[in-house]
């Protein structure tokens, strides 16, 4: 009764916190991985969850027929409308200060000038009263939002209570792992790395990042440690193991910004005039996936998913097998999903059940799974923060 309690209880501040903040200023999910995976081609149409908006303006650099970017809370779409704007009005490098280094000199003119037109009502009032603040010439845009709360304390910890900038500035410069190894062991280990794992450990800060109650008891009882553990596990892996030199994920996180040769595809110069000529093949939509399915009789042959089935599992299973029933019925010929989840590996999609042609079937019958394809690409992964990685065909 009283685990019910508290897991309500969290469940009521999650869903406060998510619906009326901005969560999200970026991706979390590795966009060389997702297009690889997907595989896209010009004739394909794009199902997504916006989040930061990055990964959408990122497949569009493979020229999909559409994308369709749907999110929940509606200000992660304002994020994604902006961005378009952007690439629409600005030069590349009033947009690599935009988003490159979260500041712009004169945003306050600018966006009133060329970006507040191509906006939706609703975006333009959230950023005619957010806007002026979240991009603070004093503070990037990547320590706002609620997720960025925890990127501003790690950089709090490295410049004022360890000091260990010097150290963070040199890991970014390694050539080798066995240098990034060297850091890890001299520095990282004993100072930054315990203090993520308590941070990660704190539920208003897992909270913040869009981690409820019941996916931290899920990570839990999967690696059989307290989930603060867990992500210190996947940032050792990270910086011991996987090349530092493009990892954007890595560096936001640390210094609060990219830099010109580190950074997600749509911010290299190289793709900025391309993606002007692209953009009109973006769709931002607020709504669920399962809502938007219902709503638009389109065929979709790339769906992304994220994570949030960890949440749909636990908190509405009628909704994920509405979704499901629904991604099954939109999919067009040869269709691919691909989603993660924190946990090192998921059963929730096992036994559900599903309606074809009026009779029910195992969902399990209707796709096949590419484990091998999905573990492959997976061990390349620079966000780092999933358990797992799936990429499911569905069967026609």
């Amino acid at each position: 009764m009283k685990a019910n309690i508290q897991n309500l209880f969290g469940e009521k501040i999650f869903s406060l916190i998510h619906t009326s903040n901005l969560t999200y200023t970026t991706c979390w999910e590795d966009p060389r991985i997702d297009r690889k995976a997907l595989n896209l081609s010009e004739d394909d149409t794009v199902l997504t969850i916006t989040s930061g908006g990055c990964n959408s303006l990122d497949y569009l650099l493979d020229s999909p027929k559409h994308i369709y970017s749907v999110d929940l809370n509606p200000h992660q779409g304002a994020l994604l409308q902006l961005k378009l704007a952007g690439i629409r009005e600005l030069d590349f490098g009033s947009f690599f200060e935009l988003f490159g280094k979260g500041r712009l000199p004169g945003f306050k003119r600018i966006y009133w000038e060329k970006l507040r037109r191509w906006l939706t009502p609703d975006a333009q009032n959230f950023w005619d009263r957010k806007g002026e603040k979240l991009f603070d010439k004093n503070k990037s845009f990547y320590f706002r939002g609620t997720s960025g709360s925890s990127l501003l304390l790690i950089n709090f910890y490295i410049d004022r209570v360890a000091k260990i900038r010097l150290s963070i500035n040199k890991l970014f410069n390694a050539q080798t792992l066995e240098e990034q190894q060297e850091i890890y062991e001299t520095t990282i280990r004993h100072t930054l790395a315990p203090f993520m794992r308590r941070l990660l450990s704190s539920n208003l800060a897992l909270w913040m990042n869009c981690v409820p109650p019941q996916q931290r008891q899920q990570v839990e009882q999967d690696f059989n440690c307290d989930i603060g553990k867990v992500y210190e596990r996947w940032i050792e892996v990270l910086i011991t193991q996987v090349p530092i030199k493009d990892n954007y994920f890595l560096r936001l996180s640390f210094t609060g910004e990219y830099s010109e040769t580190c950074c997600p595809e749509y911010l290299k110069q190289k793709n900025f005039v391309r993606l002007k000529d692209l953009i009109s093949r973006v769709s931002v939509v607020s709504d669920t996936v399962d809502g938007f399915l219902q709503k638009n009789n389109c065929n979709v042959s790339r769906f992304v998913l994220l994570d949030h089935m960890d949440w749909l599992s636990t908190y509405r299973h009628e909704d994920l097998i509405s979704e499901w029933q629904n991604i099954v019925c939109r999919a067009s010929n040869e269709a691919r999903v691909i989603f993660r989840s924190m946990l090192s590996k998921v059963d929730y999609l096992d036994d559900l059940t599903i309606c074809v042609d009026g009779q029910p079937q195992q969902l399990s019958s209707k796709i096949t799974m590419r484990q091998d394809l999905a573990k492959q690409l997976n061990t390349n992964d620079r966000a780092g923060i999933y358990g797992s990685f799936y990429i499911a065909d569905i069967k026609r």
